[in-house]
């Protein structure tokens, strides 16, 4: 009998069908976007993720034909102070970073979609349920496309945001 790994909520004896490696191909089709699977891009389901410990608020203050201004504000929604902070997040269209503030901002990746902001010395504390707001700038895009980042996290964990 064949035996698949052990999920919580499955039967470890169960045979699976064509039909369930086809909705698996279903889902992990190109044609298949996160918002089909609760609008996150970790493309599981929202209750199956980790619980959040902040939130990000992204606002693209302003924009011209090729560049915006942005300001990032990072909530701690935990009972303990962070000390010490990397956020990550990532940029779909190729934006680039130009001109940054209150924080250490690396651009990498392909086309530059990876970004990492490193606290200050000044910054490095956000107190518990208390906010920093760091500012990505000036930045350029293409002209027409500049959404905002759909996921972030803060030391490696993951955080809510106003993607919505």
């Amino acid at each position: 009998m064949f035996k698949s790994g052990h999920h919580s909520g499955s039967d470890p004896h169960r045979r699976h069908s064509a039909s369930d490696a086809h909705r698996r191909a279903e889902l992990l089709s190109p044609a298949t976007t996160a918002a089909n699977i609760h609008d996150n891009i970790f493309l599981v389901a929202e209750d199956d993720l980790p619980a959040t410990t902040c939130s990000v608020s992204y606002t693209i203050n302003r924009t011209s034909a090729s560049t915006y201004a942005a300001t990032i504000k990072i909530t701690n929604t935990t009972n303990s102070p962070v000390v010490g902070w990397t956020l990550r997040y990532q940029h779909a269209q190729g934006q680039d970073l130009e001109l940054v503030t209150n924080a250490i901002f690396t651009q990498g990746g392909t086309n530059g979609r990876d970004i990492t902001a490193t606290s200050l010395f000044g910054n490095a504390v956000i107190p518990a349920h208390g906010s920093q707001t760091i500012s990505e700038f000036t930045s350029t895009f293409d002209g027409s496309l500049n959404s905002i980042p759909p996921n972030f996290t803060l030391n490696n964990r993951r955080c809510a945001s106003n993607h919505h």
